[in-house]
């Protein structure tokens, strides 16, 4: 009776629906966790995850969520922070010495229409500071495109070493 008990068990066991469906294989997997950078001339660029747009935001704030598990693509994503943050800061200060530069250009006028060293002085400090910040600004694109090449690298082996690894042909659940 016993016996018989236990057979019906494992039968059971082995019949579940957790045991009899098949998990997805690696390519499956890979496919709905791997990440695509899509460019755009007027529209910058746009993350995807399994097709639907994911964003770290224009700082690379939430990266911790969209880079998850992938030490690489965060450290990526730090320069990219970084370069982005000052970007900004030096493209609005350079904005900013060229407006002051249009606003006060009467005061800044000496006699006979020369202008003061201090125009030029604004001129050329506020173009320069924009063309650098405006610069940093698109060069941290390439540390999210190597963000996202090491996210889905890593993705990869850690998918490769699961497949790998040997499995049970059914579900243990429950406490041991």
């Amino acid at each position: 009776m016993m016996t018989r008990a236990l057979a019906l068990l494992v039968a059971f066991a082995m019949l579940s629906p957790s045991a009899s469906a098949e998990p997805p294989d690696s390519l499956t997997l890979y496919r709905e966790s791997a990440l695509s950078l899509e460019w755009f001339f007027f529209g910058g660029f746009t993350l995807k995850r399994a097709g639907e747009i994911t964003d770290p935001g224009f700082f690379g704030g939430d990266a911790e969520s969209v880079f998850e598990g992938s030490a690489a693509a965060l450290e990526d994503m730090e320069a990219y922070r970084a370069l982005r943050i000052s970007g900004v800061v030096l493209y609005v200060a350079g904005l900013a010495m060229l407006v002051t530069n249009l606003s006060l250009i009467d005061q800044l006028a000496e006699d006979e229409g020369v202008l003061s060293p201090t125009f030029w002085g604004l001129l050329y400090g506020g173009t320069a500071a924009g063309l650098v910040g405006g610069g940093m600004v698109q060069g941290a694109n390439g540390y999210l495109s190597s963000a996202v090449e090491h996210y889905n690298t890593e993705l990869a082996h850690r998918l490769q070493r699961r497949a790998s690894a040997p499995t049970l042909p059914f579900v243990l659940s429950g406490r041991f």
